[in-house]
């Protein structure tokens, strides 16, 4: 949902019975907190293990020509932490190095 040019965000569910009697919610949001910086956070819990599955941060900056953005990460499944920085050029995120989902994400 764009509540605003300046915030959005999405709320959504996967369910698999079969499977794993999985029941997994996400929110997130992406909010500009200014014109050069912004911040997207996702939040995935499962209701039917009763734990997190993932927490993800992104703070992004816009530079004249070019994009860059450090990705906080914890995978809860995996219990795995990672950090990641990302840069690309404004208007062409496939020419950038680091992850594919950051560059497409920022408006």
């Amino acid at each position: 949902i764009d509540h605003s040019p300046d915030l959005s965000y999405f709320i959504g569910n996967r369910y698999i019975r079969e499977a794993s009697n999985t029941d997994e919610w996400t929110v997130g949001f992406q909010y500009a907190l200014t014109r050069k910086y912004t911040m997207a956070v996702t939040q995935s819990y499962d209701l039917g293990i009763k734990r997190n599955i993932l927490s993800t941060m992104t703070l992004m900056r816009r530079f004249p020509r070019i994009n860059a953005a450090l990705t906080l990460t914890y995978d809860a499944n995996e219990a795995d932490t990672s950090a990641i920085v990302t840069i690309w050029p404004e208007g062409y995120p496939n020419l950038g190095v680091g992850s594919s989902q950051v560059m497409q994400g920022l408006r």
